[in-house]
């Protein structure tokens, strides 16, 4: 019985560290698609890039760039409260577009 209850100890502990690990990478990603995404919203916002290129980058058409990322039609953009409400929706959108 002991032997037992040392095997489950041991996979119930190889789950819970595989669990970890799982959610770090997750954590990563999620880190990396955020990044890009401030970094070419912030990069229309500044003139570099055109909102055209900025959309095909992000895979997506300008309107759907625009609406995410808030901006408006003068290069300007919204509170940065709306904008990370659009984000994190357009984020969750591409998620589950890729699972």
């Amino acid at each position: 019985m002991t032997s037992m209850k040392r095997d489950l100890d041991t996979a119930l502990e190889v789950t819970r560290r595989e669990g970890i690990e799982q959610g770090r990478e997750q954590g990563r990603e999620q880190g990396k698609k955020s990044g890009r995404w401030e970094t070419l919203t912030e990069l229309v916002k500044d003139g570099m890039i055109s909102l055209r290129d900025a959309a095909k980058k992000a895979g997506m058409t300008e309107a759907e760039f625009r609406k995410a990322a808030m901006l408006r039609s003068d290069g300007g953009a919204v509170s940065f409260a709306r904008q990370s409400r659009a984000k994190c929706a357009i984020l969750k959108k591409t998620d589950r577009e890729n699972r």
